[in-house]
């Protein structure tokens, strides 16, 4: 993991932007929810990569990071509209692209849903050591903006199927000495476990994500859908322990990260783990104050608490990861 320096973002991106009007492209719950706190379908933004930064509404515009992959605005790839996001990771680099931004309106909050819909190309290849996804920019009250709070990875470093994981590195449990397994990476445990996304194939994936008040305070919460089932139900943790008391989000990073096996000659090669060029594509992103649901349905109740025991090949994998790279450094 890795911590972003706010600095190269610029003060701009960091207060709120001045509101602007509907257009009428919005996805439709942006216009008529109070809830929707940021809203992103690319509808409204040239196609390539120059328009990212631009304030439109309930949306700060993206801060892009470039190289050595590329996030660029395009028209063949969406999950509705004529618009979508396709994050490039050119062959066997790192794709140490991300887009950050923060919430428009410039209130931190302690819980946040988070909804976004991706797809993966049909060439994708899952990383041997981690392929990374989408997580929530914090706010440490004592020394201000700039922490990582959690990594809604995709795949875990080892094991078949390759399960999707909530990582809490920075948790109390994660970085004790040795580490507590259970407190570091969440994998599905609910409704039969979810084993694997596919590619090239839209998802919908949704997270409610709750801070805990105090660095090991255990107050703190999870839960994760896809395509509208809840696989993901984890009250009662410490979420990280790194930012003093009353953490906050302030808003989201996503990232096609693709961790390469040690040994290139420099840190973005990936010469152990050869790739061709893969690309992530997204698409409605929201994040609201309250569950949004997927597009063309109703927001379906949470599913029972009750969770499922690990099967033992998944804590096999579990342990195995874990020993292997604790902290999946960027």
């Amino acid at each position: 993991m890795k911590v972003i320096a706010l600095g190269m973002l610029g003060i701009l991106l960091i207060l709120p932007a001045a509101a602007l009007a509907q257009t009428g492209n919005e996805e439709a719950i942006c216009r008529t929810d109070p809830n929707v706190i940021f809203c992103e379908n690319y509808e409204d933004r040239a196609v390539g990569g120059s328009d990212l930064g631009g304030s439109r509404f309930k949306n700060n515009g993206w801060a892009v990071s470039d190289f050595p992959s590329f996030s660029v605005v395009q028209t063949a790839e969406k999950f509705d509209g004529t618009r979508g996001i396709a994050m490039i990771t050119f062959a066997n680099t790192s794709g140490g692209t991300f887009m950050d931004t923060v919430f428009p309106d410039g209130v931190p909050r302690r819980t946040i849903f988070y909804r976004w819909y991706m797809k993966y190309s049909s060439n994708y290849v899952w990383s041997p050591e981690a392929t990374k996804h989408n997580e929530t920019l914090g706010l440490d009250p004592a020394v201000g903006p700039g922490a990582e709070y959690g990594v809604f990875n995709f795949v875990g470093a080892f094991g078949t199927p390759r399960q999707p994981l909530f990582t809490r590195a920075y948790s109390v449990g994660c970085l004790a000495v040795p580490p507590i397994l259970t407190e570091c990476n969440d994998r599905p445990n609910m409704n039969g476990g979810f084993s694997q996304f596919n590619v090239n194939q839209w998802y919908c994936v949704e997270a409610k994500i709750t801070q805990n008040t105090g660095a090991t305070a255990t107050d703190g919460s999870f839960q994760g859908w896809i395509d509208g089932v809840q696989y993901w139900n984890y009250p009662a943790i410490n979420m990280q322990s790194q930012h003093g008391a009353n953490p906050k989000h302030f808003g989201i990073l996503i990232t096609p990260y693709w961790n390469c096996v040690p040994g290139g000659t420099f840190g973005t090669d990936c010469s152990q783990s050869p790739h061709p060029q893969i690309t992530r594509y997204m698409d409605n992103i929201i994040v609201s104050d309250a569950r949004i649901g997927c597009i063309g349905g109703a927001v379906a109740p949470n599913a029972p608490t009750s969770l499922r025991f690990a099967t033992l090949l998944n804590w096999v994998a579990w342990a195995l990861e874990l020993v292997r790279d604790l902290v999946w450094s960027a």
